[in-house]
Parts: structure tokens; C-alpha cells; sequence
């Protein structure tokens, strides 16, 4: 058996007819525009694939951005607040792109949202905690909000990651946020 390629189309049409019991419309192109013997074309075959592909992908980029952050510090480039844009920028992109190609592609579409959702919470907590840009409050509020933001894309694309993702990263703000006095 073959798999993808120019199809026979008398083959096909034979086949049809056995499981159909009628011959295809005149003239039609289905018989050429299908895999023989109900293979699935390589690109389809991918497509099964491409979640992993896509959680890989958001990961490297991720790493990518901290190992940029690490470079940039060390080399005195830019500074904090710079950086601290740059992660709130990039995380706004990553969820406008999500937003932008969520039919067409809806599993890349839900990877870019959680990278989005992630980079925002590492923004918020590196412009408090490691640049003492802001103040607790502000740093809360914004923790807060990534974290309804997270359960409203949750809910809007009906997946659980995004759910997991808020409630991890809302449950992890007081930790995130701790000055090292106080009660936790």
C-alpha cells in the first residue's frame, strides 16, 4: 500500500463504490484529492504531532528570553526597567498573536497563551522582587489581574491549562511577592 502521492483514481473509485454502492459524481476531483487506501496525508499526520511541537517551541522561547535577560544584565545593556518592559511587551504579544490565529490554529493558539500568561507573571515578579520597580501594591494588583486574565482566556477558549496556569501562579503570588518579613 502507498501512502500519500497521486492516487489511482480507478482504484479509488472502486473502493468508493464498495462502500458507498454509487459511483462519484462526474467530473469530480475527490478521487484524486484523497490518499489512497485512507492513509492520512504527511501534513495531516503532523498535525497530530504539533502540540508537542508547539509546548517545545514556547519553551525555548522562554529560555531564549531568560538566557537575553541574564545576557543583557551581565553585559549592562539595558536597564531593569527596560527589561521589565520588554518581558510585559512580549507577553502582550504572545497573547494578542494567540488571540489572532486562535481558528486557524487553535493548539498553537492555546501554547501562546499560556507563554503569554507566563511571561507576564515573570515580568511582575522580576519589576518587584529583583528591580524594586514597584510597590507591593502595585505588584499584587498586577499579579491579581494576570491571574483573572488567566481564568477569563480559561474559560473563553475552554481549556484547563490556562485554569492550571491562574491557579498556580495566583497561588504562588504570595510567595512571589514575599519581602522576607511578616507572616507568609
Amino acid at each position: 500500500t502507498r501512502v500519500g502521492g497521486p492516487a489511482n483514481p480507478a482504484r479509488l473509485t472502486a473502493l468508493r463504490r464498495k462502500k458507498t454502492g454509487r459511483r462519484p459524481a462526474a467530473g469530480s476531483l475527490t478521487s484524486l484529492s484523497e490518499p489512497a487506501l485512507g492513509h492520512p496525508w504527511p501534513a495531516e499526520d503532523m498535525r497530530k504531532h504539533e502540540s508537542w511541537l508547539n509546548k517545545i517551541g514556547i519553551g525555548l522561547l522562554l529560555f531564549g528570553v531568560a538566557v537575553l535577560f541574564k545576557y543583557s544584565i551581565d553585559k549592562e545593556w539595558v536597564t531593569p526597567v527596560v527589561r521589565v518592559s520588554f518581558g510585559l511587551g512580549l507577553g502582550i504579544v504572545l497573547l494578542v498573536l494567540s488571540r489572532w490565529i486562535r481558528i486557524a490554529r487553535p493548539q498553537l493558539s492555546r501554547v501562546l497563551s499560556g507563554g503569554g500568561i507566563a511571561t507576564l507573571y515573570i515580568s511582575g515578579f522580576a519589576g518587584f522582587q529583583l528591580y524594586h520597580l514597584v510597590p507591593y501594591s502595585i505588584a499584587f494588583v498586577f499579579m491579581v489581574s494576570v491571574t483573572v486574565l488567566s481564568f477569563l482566556l480559561s474559560l473563553r477558549q475552554n481549556e484547563a491549562i490556562l485554569s492550571i496556569i491562574g491557579t498556580l501562579g495566583g497561588l504562588g503570588t504570595p510567595f512571589l511577592l514575599y519581602r522576607g518579613t511578616g507572616n507568609l
